[in-house]
Formats: C-alpha cells, sequence, structure tokens
C-alpha cells in the first residue's frame, strides 16, 4: 500500500511539473525579447571588450577628423592573453584623401605606431610601427564617416 501511495505521489508531481513546464516555455519563448532587455539593463552585465574594442581612452581632434583611441584589450577567461589588441575609431566628414594618425596605446607620451589611412580608395590602412609590442593590422572596417582599425599587440606581462 505505502508503495502504491507514493506512485500517486509521484506520478501527481510529475504530471504537475510537466503541465507547468507546457505553459511556461511558450510565455518564456514569446517573452524572449523582453526579459533579453530587461537582463542587458542590470549593472552587471557588460559587453566583452574583444566584442567592443575595450573602453575609449583618449579622443583627439583635429582638423576636422576625430580619433578615439581604446583600451589594449588583452582580457582572457582567467587570465591576460599574450596577444591582444588596441582599437582605433577614426571619425571624418567629408573624408579626406588620406591621412595619418598618431597613436600612444600605453599612454607615455611616445608615439608607438601611426596609421596611414586612404580616404577614398578601399585600399587597406598602413602601419608604422615604433614600439616592439605593436605587431600588425588584424581588422579594419570602413565606415560611412571613417574608419575603426584594430592593430594587434604583444603583451610583454
Amino acid at each position: 500500500m505505502k508503495n502504491r501511495v507514493s506512485r500517486i505521489i509521484l506520478s501527481a508531481l510529475s504530471y504537475l511539473i510537466a503541465i507547468t513546464l507546457v505553459v511556461a516555455v511558450p510565455i518564456l519563448f514569446i517573452g524572449n525579447q523582453t526579459w533579453a532587455d530587461i537582463l542587458s539593463q542590470l549593472d552587471f552585465m557588460k559587453i566583452h571588450p574583444r566584442y567592443s574594442g575595450g573602453e575609449v581612452i583618449q579622443t583627439v581632434s583635429e582638423n576636422g577628423i576625430t580619433w578615439r583611441v581604446h583600451r589594449p584589450v588583452f582580457d582572457g577567461l582567467f587570465r591576460e592573453r599574450k596577444h591582444g589588441f588596441v582599437q582605433l575609431e577614426v571619425l571624418a566628414d567629408p573624408r579626406p584623401d588620406s591621412w595619418v594618425v598618431e597613436v600612444d596605446f600605453d599612454q607615455d607620451a611616445v608615439v608607438d605606431f601611426d596609421v596611414h589611412l586612404k580616404g577614398k580608395d578601399d585600399a587597406p590602412p598602413e602601419i608604422v610601427k615604433y614600439d616592439e609590442r605593436v605587431q600588425n593590422l588584424t581588422q579594419w572596417a570602413k565606415t560611412e564617416t571613417g574608419w575603426i582599425v584594430r592593430v594587434g599587440l604583444f603583451n610583454r606581462n
């Protein structure tokens, strides 16, 4: 008799869980965007610097051209990586034929590399290295009002 009662209770509990899930899953699926928006507004939720480029540490404007230097990104899951990048955003409207941006990514008042940008053609930017930590041009994209450039870095630490 005792086994029969425990089976009935277990069956009733299983059916209750199944019914709850049948109702809850569509509600959660339909409200997925709302839940995502709510979660994204929480203070502890942040976009990883590998996707966002990191925080902007310097903004320079001269001759109608503005460039933003982001902090160097070496972030890994558990520790810093040996290879990272620094992201540079260049905004110029109208876009000149070519221009050079001097970048000091470590904020030591010494230029670490130059980026040579060509405004009219689709040729990739060129970099001139002055620091041994600067590796190469890793990614670049032309935008409506300028460029976004990522330059690879080596982490000495």
